[in-house]
């Protein structure tokens, strides 16, 4: 309450930017959190709000004020009615996107003289004249006010920071070496620049040219070592951003094939992907930050006090000169971080649209829709290079009145110092000298300036990075899962489970099923009807928010997630093949299988006779995704590697649609050879696949509305009837 009072008071509001296209609620919220003296992450706000591909719903928004503790509720009201309102609210509105009109929300925090302030996640603090709003105000807003116990935390993300600790411990040898090296070569170039002094004050004014000779010899040595060091250290520095790149990456990519499926459902491919472009522009600081500030303060000190000892005016002068350049930088940082989050951002749309126009590319080719396509590319496109051109005029700008400061320098020291020679106080030697001493104070001190900005920089990206980093992954050691069954060849109960993605309408409602150990049963409905939500609940890739999931009455809640996946074979309707061999893919779940028993599953799943016919046979090279097989070639590679599994429970979602009838036949009867071993799911819509379940289960907006046999269904009448009339 203390810090939204003196926000109130100094006219400053939270600003929390989104970090993509979809996180403008979530990115409210945390902004409303902020107001109020927390700070939870958006990744967490997109769950509570259930924000998916498309965005957050006002209900979501909604539903997640009330779990951090405020009474909030949805109203629909005027403008003039609106400034009756009491704030901040979040208010919906209809932004422009790259020529798109497109869903946002904002944060209104004050409508004051016609005048109204609010935060846009996509642009920070807007003050706009209230008839200008008007344009955009679609006349909905999310009113909230604290309840008496708020769930507001102070979040400390340090995944990230603790992830980069633990990657500079891991180089620190390196990076002291670095360092070390560093040290030595800014200290000769210290040493070299009294060769001009030496030159002039000794050898020209005192007539020494004897010495002339060795003395250039000296340095002449001092340079080619110093040459020698630069390179090396060239060489680490290369060598250690590459490492520190691939930690990053690597880590980032491990974590993110570790989280829980509801975190891909509600992001984009273009989204994730993008964070690894992120991860250069952290490198880039850790980098900054474990070298500039080891080995440039400690120059920039040393430089500092020679230079104050040769001369004290000069070195006030150059302090000036330092104040001027560092309020310059300061000005930038601000535009510089704004302009960074939305290249980014622009980046991560384009991205998404060039992964999803290359993996529809046959359909965009079947529906002559490539023109409408390139379009999008090229508003894409547009966006992000008029956003990284703004960000070169800044930058470029930036350089510009920096190198001016540069000049100016130079000029004012040489004029000065001239004076100072002419006063007595210095000779021509200790001007060049100072001159020459300059570049080691002034450049660590510009590299230390610089590096605020270089950090904002990072901040945006590490931003983005810090919160996948922060989603916890699925645990796969886990102290409540402490059931380990030898089997889970028991009895399958599914119990009044309900289960919805988001805040939308439950997808499976008060559904309750009971499957014997070994018996075959098929899953029917139309689209929708929530046949393979309830494969991936059974699963474990998503929990349902009520009711059970038991097998052999074990709650699968209380089961490692590594025996579900190892005992449960899921064939998904979309089959995912990996580019490496033939065997390689079928052994996927079981790498150390023998050739024989790859042979066997690929013989009971119908696939042995096609492998043999290539030309490398089980050692043939499949392309990304199985792109040089057919789509029953895929289905029946797929049903191998599931075989070869030794399942107890083995869920089939129309993986056979893909097969000729002779072919599917023939897997049908191998499927019929795990009688009372094996208990099959099979979700299907082929009548002759269906048939030859042991029970049907049919289901209609997320419940069982029949059951029974083939023969049985087809008496009732009901919906089975209609589908296979």
């Amino acid at each position: 309450m203390i810090l939204k009072k003196i926000l109130n008071f100094a006219g400053r509001y939270p600003v929390v930017r989104q970090h993509d296209i979809t996180d403008c609620g979530a990115a409210c919220l945390a902004s409303i959190v902020k107001y109020h003296g927390g700070n939870i992450s958006i990744a967490k706000l997109r769950d509570y709000s259930g924000t998916g591909k498309e965005g957050t719903t006002g209900y979501g928004i909604v539903k997640a004020l009330q779990r951090l503790g405020f009474t909030a509720r949805g109203l629909r009201i005027d403008i003039e009615q609106l400034k009756k309102e009491e704030f901040p609210l979040i208010a919906h509105v209809i932004a422009d996107h790259s020529g798109k009109k497109l869903e946002h929300y904002v944060v209104v925090y004050k409508i004051e003289n016609d005048i109204i302030t609010y935060m846009d996640p996509a642009k920070g603090i807007v003050k706009a004249k209230l008839s200008l709003f008007r344009d955009i105000y679609t006349g909905r807003i999310l009113s909230f006010k604290p309840g008496e116990l708020l769930n507001i935390k102070t979040e400390n993300n340090k995944a990230l920071f603790d992830l980069i600790i633990s990657i500079v411990k891991v180089l620190k040898l390196p990076i002291f070496i670095i360092v070390l090296i560093s040290f030595i070569f800014s200290g000769l170039g210290i040493l070299s620049t009294y060769y001009m002094k030496y030159l002039f004050d000794t050898v020209i004014e005192k007539r020494m040219f004897n010495q002339l000779t060795y003395v250039s010899l000296f340095f002449i040595g001092i340079f080619i070592i110093q040459l020698l060091l630069g390179v090396i250290r060239s060489l680490m520095v290369t060598k250690l951003a590459l490492k520190i790149d691939k930690e990053l990456m690597l880590s980032y990519f491990k974590h993110v094939l570790r989280l829980p499926m509801s975190f891909f459902i509600s992001r984009k491919d273009g989204e994730i992907i993008s964070r690894f472009m992120d991860a250069s522009k952290i490198r880039e600081a850790i980098s900054g930050i474990t070298l500039t500030l080891s080995i440039d303060t400690v120059i920039a000190i040393a430089g500092g006090v020679i230079l104050f000892m040769a001369n004290r005016f000069l070195f006030y002068i150059t302090l000036c000169i330092l104040v001027l350049y560092a309020i310059t930088v300061l000005c930038f940082i601000r535009p510089l971080r704004k302009i960074n989050t939305l290249q980014m951002e622009s980046n991560a749309v384009l991205t998404s649209h060039l992964v999803e126009s290359l993996n529809g590319v046959e359909t965009l080719k079947s529906f002559n829709a490539l023109r409408k396509t390139d379009i999008v590319a090229d508003t894409n496109f547009n966006d992000l290079i008029k956003k990284v051109y703004k960000g070169s005029i800044l930058y470029s700008a930036l350089t510009s009145i920096t190198s001016a400061i540069n000049g100016l320098g130079t000029i004012l020291i040489l004029w000065f110092g001239i004076i100072e020679i002419s006063a007595g106080k210095m000779s021509t030697g200790d001007l060049l000298a100072f001159n020459s001493l300059l570049q080691y104070f002034l450049t660590p001190v510009r590299n230390l300036i610089d590096l605020s900005s270089e950090i904002q920089t990072a901040v945006a990206a590490s931003n983005r990075l810090g919160e996948i980093l922060e989603i916890e992954g699925e645990k796969y050691v886990d102290p409540e899962r402490n059931v380990v069954p030898d089997n889970l060849c028991g009895n399958l109960n599914i119990d009044n489970i309900t289960f919805r993605y988001g805040y939308k309408r439950p997808v499976i409602e008060n559904l309750s099923l009971q499957i014997k150990a070994g018996e075959k049963i098929a899953i029917v409905g139309g689209s929708g009807s929530g046949k393979t939500t309830l494969a991936r609940l059974i699963m474990n890739y998503y929990l349902p928010e009520k009711g059970t999931i038991s097998i052999g009455g074990n709650n699968l809640r209380k089961i490692p997630l590594e025996l579900i996946r190892k005992k449960i074979a899921f064939i998904s309707q979309d089959v995912f093949l990996l580019s490496g061999t033939v065997k390689e893919n079928i052994a996927l779940g079981n790498p150390d299988a023998s050739m024989e028993e790859v042979i066997e599953a690929s013989k009971l799943s119908n696939c042995h006779e096609f492998i043999e016919k290539l030309h490398l046979k089980y050692e043939t090279h499949i392309e990304e995704n199985g792109s040089n097989l057919s789509g029953g070639q895929r289905q029946r590679i797929a049903i191998a590697r599931a075989f070869l599994l030794h399942p107890d429970v083995l869920i089939m979602d129309e993986a056979t649609s893909n097969l000729d009838t002779i072919t599917e036949e023939a897997i049908s009867n191998t499927l019929d050879l795990f009688e009372g071993k094996v208990t099959r799911i099979v979700i299907a819509h082929r009548l002759s696949t269906i048939k030859r379940c042991q029970r049907i289960f049919v289901l209609e907006n997320g419940r069982i509305s029949e059951s029974g046999t083939h023969d049985e269904l087809l008496a009732n009448n009901g919906l089975y009837a209609s589908m296979f009339e």
